[in-house]
């Protein structure tokens, strides 16, 4: 019978295949390619309901499954065939396709999804950077796990003052609501700072530490494809801004009197909003 105790019993090539059922698992747990699909399907749940569930808890069960797995593995994961290369190379490949998917939707809680999935994959490919001489990777993606679960739920609650507002998913039936909605636009933009990585918020301390991760294994296409992710996850952050707060209303938002979200929408927005400022700076190794 074997144990966490006598767990370095088990025949390597046993471990090695139940390593990779359990990759398999949390591919399908946190969306991970090619197993990401369901998750902007699950976009049809109120946006609080996706708040809670796909930025902050369930999705990241996945995650927290290899690293656990990990810690519970021991020396034992570095000695298992090919196990942390391709839990690295699944996760810079999820990230970069969610990026570049959230470029091209319209769909306001969609950009949001697919934006969780890179994220996800940032985490994950923080996890397979792990060596026997650093464990920065580990850290890296618990730490941008947190980061996640802020700024994600955040942009999930201002979403859904945004939809309640105008009464539609797609932002080209929006643009304009910077006048209309100041403080959700306000923010929106510590959101969309946050998300892009910059500087002094949440994120840049932690997508940071994963590409110093990522480079310290030595893999440089990881590290560039890891760059390129954070150049698009800026420029669909851009993206969403401009369609949603910029320019002028469009002809649905003229029919409609648009007004802020509620405030018991927006105080829960703004604890959030604090928390995307203030985590970085907690430095919580």
């Amino acid at each position: 019978r074997y144990t966490i105790d006598n767990i370095s019993s088990i025949p390597v090539p046993t471990l090695t295949v139940v390593a990779f059922l359990v990759l398999g698992g949390a591919i399908a747990k946190s969306a991970q390619l090619p197993m990401h699909t369901w998750l902007y399907s699950a976009m049809e749940a109120p946006t609080s309901v996706s708040a809670l569930l796909h930025a902050a808890t369930m999705v990241k069960a996945g995650i927290y499954l290899i690293a656990r797995l990990i810690l519970i593995l021991g020396p034992l994961a570095f000695s298992l065939p090919m196990w942390l290369p391709t839990v690295a190379w699944i996760g810079v490949l999820t990230a970069f396709m969610g990026a570049t998917l959230a470029m091209y939707t319209h769909d306001i809680k969609g950009v949001l999804a697919y934006s969780t999935i890179s994220q996800l994959g940032f985490m994950m490919a923080a996890l397979g950077t792990i060596s026997a001489h650093s464990s920065l990777g580990w850290f890296a993606s618990l730490f941008h796990m947190v980061s996640h679960a802020f700024f994600e739920g955040l942009g999930f609650l201002l979403a859904g003052g945004i939809i309640h507002a105008v009464g539609t998913r797609d932002m080209r039936l929006m643009g304009g609501l910077k006048k209309l909605m100041p403080i959700t636009f306000a923010l929106s933009i510590i959101m969309v700072v946050t998300t892009s990585g910059l500087p002094p918020f949440a994120a840049f301390f932690s997508k940071g530490l994963i590409i110093t991760s990522a480079t310290e294994a030595g893999n440089l296409l990881q590290v560039i494809l890891l760059y390129a992710t954070a150049a698009l996850t800026f420029a669909y952050s851009l993206r969403f801004t401009a369609l949603t707060f910029m320019g002028k209303k469009s002809e649905h938002l003229e029919k409609l009197h648009v007004h802020e979200a509620p405030k018991i929408m927006l105080l829960p927005a703004a604890v959030l909003a604090v928390l995307c400022v203030a985590w970085g700076f907690v430095e919580p190794w």
